[in-house]
């Protein structure tokens, strides 16, 4: 009953509100257990400007199943719980529902991911590796970000946090993050090295 009214409501499913206002009446502390710690979801949205797609569609039901669930936070889909993590497609079954999983699966492309230089597909180069692959957490925040594309202002490795520094332009961007040397990209033409 602090979800659902069980006679009559304006919302569907019998919701009491809007899903997402349900949702951030309990989400609107810093929440610590003994494993982990749950972040202040109204104060991170105030704080970040760019929203991810679902939460702009205020639709938290698109990422969390709040009745329960088997995988990780409550997702309704696989997602990979650290930094790094093999790649496989079913790793990723909580983005594909919404992105093409062409976006890491392609080594060249000039249509799947606009994180490309030249052909050189980005996304592909950070994730799809057998071992130590970037999971999706590794630059994009998951709820909102203070950048655009929610890229993450900072890269946790180990306790720190290291800076990203990224910037976009209108063809590419750049970052800097502790993890390796600054990098440019260009989808109009290739100017980082094969690595």
């Amino acid at each position: 009953m602090n979800c659902h009214d069980p006679h009559v409501a304006k919302e569907s499913s019998l919701l009491l509100a809007d899903g997402t206002d349900v949702c951030l009446k309990c989400h609107d502390k810093i929440v610590k257990t003994e494993k982990q710690e749950f972040a202040d979801i109204i104060q991170l949205l105030a704080a970040n400007p760019y929203p991810h797609g679902p939460v702009q569609n205020r639709d938290c039901s698109g990422c969390h199943n709040p009745h329960g669930s088997p995988y990780f936070r409550a997702l309704i889909g696989q997602y990979p719980q650290g930094f790094y993590a093999p790649f496989f497609v079913s790793n990723y079954d909580l983005c594909f529902r919404c992105h093409d999983s062409a976006l890491t699966t392609e080594q060249r492309t000039v249509s799947s991911t606009r994180f490309r230089d030249g052909d050189r597909n980005l996304h592909y180069i950070h994730v799809n590796k057998t071992s130590h692959g970037r999971t999706c957490r590794s630059c994009h925040e998951v709820h909102a970000g203070t950048n655009p594309k929610h890229i993450a202002a900072t890269v946790p490795f180990g306790n720190w946090q290291l800076p990203v520094k990224f910037e976009q332009t209108e063809n590419g961007g750049s970052c800097a993050p502790g993890c390796h040397a600054p990098q440019q990209f260009d989808r109009q033409s290739a100017k980082t090295g094969e690595k």
